[in-house]
């Protein structure tokens, strides 16, 4: 946790979900061969290129974009947490998409540890939504720490509380 100027920023590492990089990874290639394969189609003979040959060509590539970003985030991913004298700001890095999320930290009810069944089990295991730590704001329940154990969620839960209490007081 690093401390300057009335920010603190703390970073929460995912850890490596082997199968699932592996998986992704298996699927990126056979995506590749297809890409390729498709693509040289079009380039050597264009007068068989239809609109709907066209229109699967470029679903393949976003979702295979999709792909590279997640397999990104499940190898290298983290979550980057900032807290200003008014903001609890999150920020999703180490993949293509860089996602931040900011909550007033007036709006912040308190920080708990989940207890593990808030998403499912496909949307967990790409990473894609989940957490062991969540927090209420709004009305909205939100989870951080993907990959965390149940005891390194307690011990951020507790510094979190301790740092939204104090600059709550201000």
């Amino acid at each position: 946790m690093e401390s300057s100027n009335n920010e603190i920023k703390l970073d929460l590492k995912r850890k490596p979900r082997w199968f699932m990089i592996f998986f992704i990874g298996i699927w990126l290639v056979t995506w590749g061969a297809i890409i390729i394969t498709i693509g040289y189609g079009l380039s050597n003979n264009p007068k068989k290129a239809d609109t709907l040959l066209f229109s699967v060509f470029i679903l393949l590539l976003l979702f295979g974009l999709l792909a590279i970003d997640i397999l990104l985030w499940l190898v290298r991913g983290k979550e980057s947490i900032e807290i200003t004298n008014d903001n609890f700001i999150i920020k999703r890095m180490g993949s293509l998409l860089k996602l931040k999320r900011s909550y007033p930290i007036r709006e912040i009810n308190g920080f708990s540890v989940s207890d593990g069944n808030n998403v499912s089990f496909w949307a967990k295991s790409y990473g894609l939504a989940g957490g062991q730590i969540r927090f209420d704001v709004k009305g909205k329940t939100k989870f951080i720490g993907q990959t965390l154990t149940k005891a390194e969620a307690q011990e951020y839960v507790n510094e979190l509380n301790a740092l939204l209490s104090s600059r709550k007081q201000k």
